[in-house]
């Protein structure tokens, strides 16, 4: 055993964290480590991420333990150890060996911790609120199940990226446009986490003036979703097309009305970046664009904002950000892309098909078949025996969700049938529940 010299605590701070724990019995997980961390593990599950400031001092956190964190010495305290004792277990370990690079960026530290957490989670599951709340198709988001991720609590997580300048060895003089560029990369800094239950209050229990749906981790900057059929990081890399609108839920609608009739032969789709600002637009994401512009100047880029006055002020200040691309501006016929898919699948419209007349068009067919189901009580008693009452309700809940639409134009003479079979089918659907619950009761 090598004899361990004693260090003062500065000297003990800089120890190669990740090499000492290797040697106890950890191992390190390669497919969640990067050059600026690394995260161990051992066969008790124990599991730690190690990372270096600036100053060149180790550091780790437990990603699935908060109040687990600090430097050696908070290692040692929260294990029961002493650190010159942990040091003594050294055999041939090589205390000079660094494998970690410092960070130079006071802010880098943040974001590894971000993006080492990020990596703990789980991808994502078939049973997701994007998919039950928000009608995306599951055969989309089961092609993306390595792209997004879900937490603990079932959070959806969407990574952001920024523009990352890296510094040149070489002196400015010497130093062409070319060069310049290619010190620019698009970097993950971050991520988005979508809330499967929005929160109505803060900490201090005060009350949002909206829900709070989304929370930002690391820097903001663009939401990014690469769907792609390769796992070849070249062939990843050959984008085709670009989608941006102000959220990764209207973006993946987008996405899936430009590709709806491709949904049962996925493998035909081109490799497309699925982007979004979320929410109001910022100089960094009009920088990642204007990189991406350059990056891939043949891409067909689609712009589909809100329609509203925001959307416009958005839909110009990115529209700006292509010179080289070919830019497709696309309006829905809802508020967002996300009401417009919801709108189809609710009342059976195809998404590229939405129009007034077949909108109302098929509210008189469901109006029609409500009508149908209010013949009388034997008649809903009998489909309830044969298990296909639900289809009634079904049709109900389609016309409840159509005459709540603001912003469909629905004549006065359907609304006020619609209106008319609905109650009619409640009182029923009510009494039949009454009456059940009498022969239970008997």
């Amino acid at each position: 055993m090598t004899r361990t010299p004693r260090l003062n605590a500065e000297e003990t701070l800089q120890l190669p964290l990740d090499q000492i724990l290797l040697n106890l019995g950890y191992f390190k997980d390669k497919n969640k480590s990067s050059k600026n961390h690394i995260k161990l593990k051992n066969n008790n599950g124990d599991a730690l991420v190690i990372s270096r400031n600036a100053k060149g001092d180790y550091l780790y956190f437990n990603p699935y333990d908060e109040s687990d964190r600090g430097n050696i010495f908070n290692f040692c305290k929260n294990r029961g150890l002493k650190v010159q004792d942990l040091l003594q277990l050294q055999k041939e370990t090589n205390l000079q060996c660094h494998t970690l690079s410092k960070n130079t960026d006071t802010r880098d530290k943040e974001i590894e911790e971000v993006l080492a957490k990020f990596l703990t989670f789980k991808n994502l599951q078939s049973q997701n609120h994007f998919s039950s709340d928000r009608g995306i198709s599951n055969a989309i988001l089961q092609h993306l199940m390595n792209e997004i991720k879900m937490d603990a609590r079932d959070n959806i997580a969407i990574p952001t990226y920024t523009i990352k300048t890296l510094q040149t060895n070489k002196p400015k003089q010497e130093q062409t446009q070319e060069t310049e560029r290619v010190q620019q990369i698009f970097s993950k800094t971050g991520y988005q986490l979508h809330l499967k239950n929005p929160l109505l209050k803060n900490k201090e229990g005060e009350t949002y003036t909206k829900p709070l749906k989304q929370i930002c981790y690391g820097k903001k900057g663009l939401e990014v979703i690469i769907f792609s059929n390769s796992k070849e990081k070249e062939e990843r890399s050959k984008i085709a097309k670009i989608i941006l609108t102000e959220s990764s839920i209207d973006s993946l609608s987008l996405f899936e009305k430009l590709n709806n009739e491709r949904l049962n032969k996925m493998n035909t789709i081109p490799n497309t970046l699925i982007l979004s600002t979320n929410g109001t637009i910022t100089e960094s994401q009009l920088e990642a664009l204007q990189y991406l512009d350059e990056r891939f100047p043949n891409a067909k880029v689609f712009l589909g904002f809100d329609k509203d006055k925001a959307g416009e002020k958005n839909t110009q200040k990115t529209q700006e950000c292509f010179k080289n691309a070919e830019v497709n501006v696309i309006k829905p016929y809802c508020k967002d892309f996300n009401e417009d898919l919801i709108l189809s699948k609710v009342l059976e419209v195809d998404i590229n098909a939405i129009t007034e007349e077949n909108i109302q068009q098929s509210l008189k067919d469901f109006n029609e078949n409500l009508a149908f189901f209010n013949r009388g009580e034997e008649f809903i008693y009998e489909h309830l025996k044969q298990q296909s009452f639900q289809q009634g309700v079904q049709i109900a809940s389609r016309i409840y969700y159509a005459l709540n639409q603001n912003h469909l134009e629905i004549p006065q003479e359907l609304k006020q049938s619609m209106e008319k079979n609905l109650a009619t089918f409640n009182q029923k659907l009510l009494a039949f529940e009454e009456k059940m619950e009498r022969n239970l009761k008997n």
